[in-house]
């Protein structure tokens, strides 16, 4: 727990999660680990400088429990729970800062974090089983897995958040550099992942 809130950790917590990706374990170790790293990345707790190397770690092992039942059920379960969870904390996140004048900074700022922690694992998800030695089952569509989770990355590419406080734009919060810049950059993994958004997203970029 200590390295997963410390920044100080984040290097050696990296380290190890990478040494981790490379290690072949006994099945319940792996189902233990794999349910770890799930929590874990579901609480938003983990920053974005080891959140990468905890998605391929849990990549690996859900993996390889996944080949010992030769389908993708338990990889893609997980990624659709996380989805959920990040469209929950995007959801509350986006509705907290739409708030403009009435928050206080302190707030501000934790729902500011969370929302860009939201935005990167969104992005880290969407590549998993992603391949680019070949063009086979790379098409992943999260239109099909979670529509709303879309929509709401769509809306953090704009200049400003969606409030329902604001019917004149009087009170309109500016979407915060930083989620917009991680919006930016899932939305591209998106891209990656299915050639129709990415021609319907030209004019994006």
């Amino acid at each position: 727990e200590t390295a997963i809130a410390t920044k100080e950790w984040y290097a050696p917590l990296r380290s190890c999660l990478r040494v981790a990706t490379k290690l072949t374990l006994a099945q319940d170790e792996s189902e233990r680990l794999v349910n770890r790293l799930n929590e874990v990345l579901g609480s938003f707790k983990l920053g974005t400088e080891v959140m990468g190397a905890a998605v391929l770690a849990l990549q690996q092992h859900a993996f390889q429990e996944d080949e010992s039942n030769d389908d993708n059920s338990h990889i893609d379960k997980i990624r659709n729970n996380l989805f959920e969870k990040c469209e929950k904390e995007i959801s509350k996140a986006m509705e907290t800062l739409g708030l403009g004048a009435t928050m206080d900074r302190d707030n501000f700022i934790f729902q500011e974090k969370c929302l860009v922690r939201a935005v990167y694992l969104c992005g880290e998800l969407t590549m998993i089983g992603f391949s680019t030695a070949s063009n086979e089952n790379n098409e992943f569509l999260l239109s099909n897995h979670n529509p709303r989770l879309l929509r709401y990355l769509q809306a953090l590419l704009s200049r400003t958040l969606p409030s329902s406080h604001s019917e004149d734009g009087a009170d309109e919060r500016m979407t915060p550099d930083s989620v917009q810049a991680h919006a930016f950059v899932t939305w591209g993994k998106l891209c990656l992942r299915s050639e129709a958004l990415a021609q319907e997203s030209l004019n994006l970029f």
